[in-house]
């Protein structure tokens, strides 16, 4: 089972290897343009030293409706509107982490509630809230499989940041139906 594993972690990683990260927040806060190429990051982050990964959390309401600290969840809800499961961390700590995971949403269903969409996720932008350095954003690795007027709606729903400890936001989602 490892060796099955380990040799589809290494096919992800050399097709994955050429991705760019798509960033909700490119060019004046709004969604990033059809028109415009992906950024060229690569999704692929190196290993955080142990005392960088023991030090950086993401704030995650997934399964905990007050909110947790948390490292290497399998569940991360990104908004109020979107969430990633079955999420497999290939990094973490340090200025960035990234994972695998299958994401869903408000703007997406019902489509999505049976089958979300396989994605890969860098969570990044480390901030200090209240004495704890939190992942404040999140991109996702081009080409994302879905179809344009949900990614659309995608886009309307959410930011690419991250929940904060405290934080309320006042943001409707756009139906799924429309």
């Amino acid at each position: 089972m490892r060796t099955v594993r380990a040799v589809a972690v290494a096919c992800s990683l050399v097709i994955l290897a050429g991705c760019g990260i798509h960033n909700f927040g490119a060019a004046a806060g709004g969604p990033a343009s059809s028109a415009e190429p992906p950024p060229t990051r690569s999704p692929l982050v190196p290993s955080a030293s142990p005392s960088q990964e023991a030090s950086v959390f993401v704030y995650n309401t997934h399964d905990a409706e007050r909110g947790t600290k948390s490292q290497r969840p399998r569940g991360l809800t990104l908004s109020e509107f979107t969430t990633v499961t079955d999420m497999q961390w290939r990094s973490w700590g340090g200025q960035s982490a990234a994972a695998t995971g299958r994401l869903s949403g408000t703007w997406c269903l019902p489509a999505c509630q049976e089958e979300p969409y396989d994605v890969t996720i860098e969570v990044s932008a480390p901030t200090e809230v209240a004495g704890t350095t939190y992942y404040t954003e999140y991109t996702f690795a081009a080409p994302l499989a879905i179809p344009s007027e949900l990614r659309d709606k995608m886009y309307q729903a959410d930011d690419g940041t991250l929940m904060l400890p405290g934080e309320r936001r006042a943001s409707s989602p756009p139906s799924p139906t429309t």
